[in-house]
């Protein structure tokens, strides 16, 4: 169902509702036992303020995802290009499908983003950057199907279960460990981060880019790890450590020791 039709659907119940709430007043002005107009009135308020937060606020933030399409993409947010965008999110369970690349927050500016909580089950066809630092912790199952970059933000997991088809830039983040078989398609960026060791089951279709991390050693390398392009590492491995990673297939490219 497009978000559009289920944010249309949530609606129609409120404002039945709302109008419920109308015609209890007036029916109450013409009854004997009539209740004070403000009595019935807090009755229904609250009964409405409840409903809104119940059914609408779930997708309050799924609209902030369309509102920063439009941003990213220099469109007006108008009535009509907003319908145009949220008529391409779709929702099928607890599942959000974005078909576009985002932009959340602004790289330029301090102030807080709109959207405060990703959904879950969350998935963007392009890209995903995040620049907000009100933005904690990334969703259950995300998938991001081109690049994904949370460089500078407050982040500090990454979630089980995460799939990124592109680039995972994670520099200048509390990141401190990453899941288990963590598999990308592109490069790995976790430069002047907390990360000292690589998961096991690693895969990444690219590069590593690892300087100023505490990888140090062979020793934080496991195994299993394969990476098909090159592994760039802060002036700490030796060339036989170098030539061990390549000779075990865990690095395919090249080992390039960085001094800064």
């Amino acid at each position: 169902m497009k978000l559009c039709e289920k944010i249309a659907e949530q609606m129609q119940s409120i404002y039945a509702l709302r109008q419920e709430f109308v015609d209890a007043i007036e029916d109450g002005k013409k009854t004997k036992d009539f209740k004070p107009a403000h009595k019935i009135k807090d009755v229904y308020e609250g009964k409405y303020v409840k409903t809104v937060y119940k059914n609408i606020h779930p997708y309050i933030n799924l609209i902030f995802l369309a509102v920063t399409y439009l941003s990213r993409e220099g469109k007006a947010h108008g009535k009509k290009q907003l319908s145009e965008a949220l008529n391409k999110i779709e929702v099928k369970g607890e599942a959000v499908h974005v078909p576009y690349s985002l932009t959340v927050g602004n790289k330029t500016a301090d102030g807080p983003s709109d959207i405060m909580i990703l959904p879950d089950d969350l998935v963007v066809d392009g890209d995903l950057d995040i620049w907000s630092y009100s933005i904690e912790k990334l969703p259950s199952k995300l998938k991001v199907k081109g690049d994904l970059n949370i460089s500078g933000t407050t982040i500090t997991e990454i979630p089980k279960g995460i799939e990124i088809g592109g680039d995972c830039k994670m520099q200048k983040t509390n990141i401190h460990q990453l899941p288990l078989n963590f598999k990308i398609k592109g490069d790995l960026d976790i430069r002047s981060t907390q990360i000292a060791w690589l998961p096991k089951g690693l895969h990444v279709g690219g590069s590593v880019y690892a300087q100023a991390t505490g990888i140090d050693t062979i020793v934080d390398i496991p195994d299993d790890v394969v990476i098909e392009g090159d592994l760039h590492v802060r002036n700490k491995f030796n060339n036989n450590e170098a030539l061990e990673l390549k000779n075990q297939g865990i690095v395919k490219g090249e080992v390039y020791n960085h001094y800064n």
